[in-house]
């Protein structure tokens, strides 16, 4: 149970890395602000799906 939920955050972490090169273009490239504000949030959203991951790894090593 626990190894499929770190395959689906990481997943989405991936996910909005992508998202987060787009929009860093878009920030570098055109200045547009709104892009920059999404890169912020997705980064931010990354660290609490790391954070997750950490505890669940930690989690299943006690286990074994």
């Amino acid at each position: 149970m626990s190894e499929t939920s770190i395959l689906d955050k990481l997943k989405d972490m991936v996910k909005l890395l992508e998202n987060s090169l787009v929009d860093a273009e878009k920030l570098v490239s055109k200045g547009n602000n709104r892009s920059g504000i999404r890169v912020r949030k997705n980064m931010q959203d990354i660290r609490k799906k790391a954070k997750d991951v950490r505890n669940l790894v930690q989690l299943i090593k006690k286990d074994n």
